[in-house]
């Protein structure tokens, strides 16, 4: 797991050589060299000197201490990483390193990676396929190269609709009932989608197949619309 905020996902009490060594410790057996070479290993390869293995937290940049969790959970050596907002607690420039960071060690080491963000632009440059969230439920599936020009759900072109374009906000009107004011039997999306029917009140969409790749939750997708 990284964390969104690395300095609340951090032990303030230490160092950052005992941060990286505490996993091997508790789940592998390892010798002491054994354990020195992977720590040496993993700190140099996000981009860390080993001198930083001696300092405390407090003590990293904002960027190293995002640095220093994706050590941590490099250090095992996962197959799968969810990466939550990793990003967006930090400035703008250190951002880009840190998705680049991201990005060559996703395919240096054959990684599967979940990156959870509200960061379109981030998205598109980190994942291969896009799952769409709307109120906890998955509403689209596609190919990332497909997000931008064949998206078929409603919420999904909203929200493409509402990237600042320039310097002025597309304007997006919709219903300001809230979702968690209502029991929802059918579609979560009822009460803002522009096509909503009657049939979409009752009646739950579930992901289905609209062409290779792609899945809609939707009983009316954009391309059906009439």
């Amino acid at each position: 797991m990284i964390w969104q905020d690395p300095a609340s996902s951090l032990n303030p009490r230490m160092k950052a050589g005992e941060i990286l060594r505490r996993p091997l410790v508790r789940f592998y057996r390892m010798n002491r060299r054994e354990i020195a070479e992977r720590v040496s290993a993993t700190i140099r390869m996000v981009g860390l000197g080993e001198k930083e293995l001696g300092r405390f937290p407090h003590e990293f940049s904002g960027g190293g201490k995002q640095r220093l969790v994706i050590a941590r959970a490099l250090i095992i050596e996962p197959e799968f990483i969810i990466a939550d907002e990793p990003t967006s607690s930090l400035d703008v420039s250190i951002q880009a390193q840190v998705l680049n960071l991201l990005q060559s060690l996703k395919e240096r080491l054959s990684l599967t990676m979940l990156y959870i963000s509200h960061d379109l632009s981030t998205i598109s440059f980190m994942s291969s396929r896009v799952a769409i969230m709307y109120f906890g439920r998955v509403v689209e599936i596609l190919p990332n190269r497909e997000l931008l020009k064949s998206s078929r759900h409603w919420y999904t072109r909203r929200l493409l609709e509402a990237v600042p374009k320039g310097k002025r906000m597309i304007n997006t009107e919709v219903s300001a009932e809230s979702p968690s004011a209502f029991h929802y039997a059918g579609c979560i999306y009822y009460y803002r989608c522009p096509n909503a029917r009657s049939r979409c009140m009752t009646e739950r969409p579930l992901l289905r197949e609209i062409q290779p790749g792609s899945l809609v939750a939707c009983h009316y997708p954009i391309e059906d619309a009439t």
